[in-house]
């Protein structure tokens, strides 16, 4: 069952295919980004009205090249190059890995407390005191 399905495509008789109005917006979508557009302002000069990931969405979905269930939309070269391309600007904006960085925690193993005498009624503002107490050897 198909719960969704792309911008710019369709169903006729049971059968995905291009819409005659919203596919060229993808044609032309993919043309502006490979211009130098950003996402949001390619979107809004095609009249795709979404969100930067929503157009970021369309620009990286393999169904445009035919996958699947559905007709091609988009040339394997013009697919390729907008995928070189959003990798370029991500990683001039250093955008790359974001999520994959894993630091390596400071973990205190060698502490003291220097002060545990304190008149503060307050328990979260005497846990914030204590905390600030504990100091590296």
């Amino acid at each position: 069952m198909i719960t969704h399905i792309p911008f710019g495509y369709c169903f006729k008789d049971g059968k995905p295919v291009i819409d005659e109005f919203e596919g060229p917006k993808v044609i032309r979508l993919f043309e502006l980004y490979l211009q130098g557009y950003g996402l949001t302002a390619a979107g809004e000069a095609v009249g795709i009205c979404s969100w930067h990931c929503g157009v970021s969405n369309i620009i990286t979905n393999r169904a445009y090249l035919g996958e699947g269930i559905y007709p091609r939309l988009i040339s394997d070269e013009t697919f390729e190059k907008a995928q070189h391309e959003k990798y370029v600007r991500a990683a001039r904006l250093g955008r790359l890995n974001k999520k994959g960085i894993i630091r390596k925690p400071h973990i205190l193993t060698n502490f003291i407390l220097e002060s545990t005498e304190c008149e503060i009624d307050d328990p979260i503002l005497k846990a914030e005191y204590l905390y600030s107490q504990i100091r590296e050897v």
